[in-house]
């Protein structure tokens, strides 16, 4: 099919198609909005792109996206060290800040363990959770994954590595604390980057969290 505009409005359009929950002809509506609203809308987001492409880096202690590393909620002193949560992507860390239901800190697989895709424990972060874990002043790690197959089974090969770790750890001396806890967060099945994707989440106060979340969703 021939196209239908000049080669740089097609490649705008292909490469908005990309974004998810775009499609073709959603693309080409949000290619001509902005093309229609250069000042307003075009030129300001190509200056944010740029400046997003430049600055924005991921933090080596979570995995979560900011312009500074570590990110602003690892350097929050106010924040519960003790408390990892440990969430699928990005966006669901962003999900829980904004129900302001979690003062601890957050770990980011980036992904999903998945046969059916290939994606093995090597493809996510678990090395760096198990190391940030085996530190002696955290106390819990909550795995708040989603309530699908996938998420599940990431979940429970993600305890037992934890559980694991924690045992070498008690063999190898006196020092490592005792009671430390790995806590599934149960939830049900949800868009991505909805309020909702929290919900459910139980932590050392369980009631005013769960509020918090309804609340929010």
């Amino acid at each position: 099919m021939a196209a239908s505009a000049g080669p740089e409005i097609e490649r705008l359009i292909g490469l908005l198609a990309k974004l998810p929950g775009l499609g073709p002809r959603s693309a080409r509506r949000a290619a001509l909005a902005l093309l229609k609203r250069r000042e307003q809308l075009l030129n300001p987001l190509a200056d944010a792109l740029a400046e997003a492409s430049q600055r924005v880096k991921t933090c080596q202690v979570c995995g979560s996206l900011d312009t500074q590393d570590p990110c602003a909620i690892c350097a929050d002193a106010q924040r519960d060290a003790s408390l990892i949560c440990v969430v699928e992507e990005v966006g669901a860390l962003w999900a829980m800040e904004r129900a302001s239901a979690f003062r601890g800190r957050y770990h980011v697989l980036g992904g999903l363990l998945s046969a059916l895709d290939g994606v093995g424990p090597e493809a996510l972060r678990v090395g760096p959770l198990v190391s940030r874990a085996a530190d002696e002043g955290v106390r819990e790690v909550i795995l708040a994954l989603p309530a699908t197959v996938d998420g599940q089974t990431t979940a429970h090969y993600l305890a037992d590595r934890l559980e694991g770790a924690r045992r070498l750890g008690d063999h190898a001396g006196p020092r490592r604390p005792r009671g430390r806890r790995t806590r599934l967060a149960r939830r049900r099945h949800h868009r991505p980057g909805h309020a909702g994707a929290a919900a459910c989440l139980i932590g050392r106060s369980g009631r005013d969290s769960a509020k918090a979340l309804k609340n929010a969703a």
